[in-house]
C-alpha cells in the first residue's frame, strides 16, 4: 500500500466519504487528515490482495486483503480488510473499510492482563458454539 497520502487523494472526489471503525470522514480534508494518522500509525504497512481480487458491479467495487503493519511496542499485524467503492466520474465518492477490531486486540496483546481481557471476551462470544 502507498502511503503517499497526496497521491491517495488523487483517487478521491472532493466530497469523498470514508468510512472505518475509526470515524467518517466526509470531505477530502477529512480524508487527509485520517490518511496522515493512519500513516504514523502502521509506518511501513502493506496491503496483500486475497481472496476475490476485485469485484465491479456499475459503479461500485469490493475488494479483499490483508494489511501487515508494525505497530510500535506491538510488532507485526495481519490484518483481514474488505473494501467496498463506489465510485462517481471514475473517482472514489465513498468508502467502507471492514475490519476485525478484535482480531488486532487479540495480535496486539502483550501482557498478561491484556491477554486474559481479550481471551475473555473472544471466549464470551464463542459461548455455545462448543
Amino acid at each position: 500500500m502507498s502511503k503517499n497520502v497526496e497521491m491517495l487523494l488523487s483517487f478521491l472526489t472532493e466530497d469523498a466519504i470514508w468510512v472505518t471503525a475509526m470515524g467518517t470522514f466526509r470531505s477530502k480534508e477529512d480524508v487527509r487528515r485520517y490518511f496522515a494518522w493512519d500513516v504514523k500509525a502502521t509506518p511501513g504497512a502493506k496491503l496483500r490482495e486475497t481472496g476475490v481480487g476485485i469485484v465491479v458491479k456499475g459503479n461500485k467495487a469490493f475488494s479483499e486483503a490483508v494489511e501487515e503493519c508494525t505497530m510500535p511496542d506491538h510488532g507485526i499485524l495481519e490484518i483481514p480488510l474488505m473494501f467496498v467503492f463506489e465510485f462517481s466520474n471514475d473517482k472514489i465518492q465513498q468508502a467502507r473499510v471492514y475490519y476485525d477490531r478484535l482480531s488486532i486486540a487479540k495480535q496486539a496483546a502483550k501482557g498478561w492482563m491484556e491477554k486474559r481481557a481479550v481471551g475473555g471476551i473472544i471466549n464470551a462470544m464463542k459461548k455455545g458454539l462448543r
